[in-house]
């Protein structure tokens, strides 16, 4: 978290653009505010966002909402977070078959099965199975879904899996996809545009109109047991 000195260093360094509020006997207030908003935000991704405003066309002094935009745009440039259209590919590329993997004693046991009979072969099964079940290594042949980002992953999960995903028109399929891919990535993106404080007051609310339901529902059921 960005320390009040760290974000006076930062802002200092941005005094020569035009419109700046700081001036003399405000100084202690104007850093103030903006540590309110920016606070909560690792000093060193702070100051590459202000490095990254400095690179752009500024017009003016950043707000702390710029700032903090600056600081959005980092974070997802450095989460690797694909278009829309990247998505659906990784989606469409992300079922495949793999191949059974053994380890020593896993391979060991399987070659064991071969040329047992009765109750022999049914040991050997069974022992073997068991090894697997146990085994952090051993894996038999299968599909396995693997979308290469987790933005991708948690969209397949909200929509409700792969199958409940392809219908089979495909550009129902694509367009379902991808809107569903933009409310999750619009979502993360709202979650790192708000300051910590605005944060504690929604789960602040969240938890009173949480705690008011359930005490509805209990008053509900208390007159309804009378």
């Amino acid at each position: 978290m960005a320390s009040v000195s760290e974000i006076t260093k930062i802002l200092t360094g941005l005094v020569f653009l035009p419109n700046c509020p700081i001036e003399e006997g405000n100084a202690a207030d104007v850093v103030e505010s903006y540590h309110r908003v920016l606070g909560d935000l690792d000093a060193g991704i702070l100051q590459a966002a202000a490095d990254s405003y400095l690179a752009g066309s500024v017009p003016f002094f950043p707000t702390p909402g710029l700032l903090r935009e600056k600081v959005v745009e980092l974070v997802k440039m450095g989460a690797g977070i694909p278009t829309a259209g990247e998505a659906w590919a990784m989606f469409l590329e992300g079922f495949r078959n793999v191949s059974p993997v053994w380890c020593d004693e896993g391979a060991r046991l399987r070659d064991a099965i071969e040329g047992q009979q009765g109750r022999a072969w049914a040991d050997a099964v069974a022992a073997s199975r068991a090894h697997d079940l146990d085994c952090l290594v051993c894996a038999g042949p299968g599909e396995v879904e693997e979308y290469g980002h987790p933005a991708v992953a948690e969209t397949v999960r909200r929509l409700g899996g792969r199958s409940a995903i392809l219908t089979g028109n495909p550009m129902s399929d694509r367009a379902r996809f991808q809107d569903a891919f933009r409310e999750v990535i619009a979502k993360v993106t709202q979650q790192l545009s708000l300051p910590i404080t605005v944060h504690a007051m929604i789960e602040s609310q969240q938890a009173r109109l949480v705690s008011g339901q359930i005490q509805d529902l209990a008053g509900l059921m208390s007159v309804g047991g009378k």
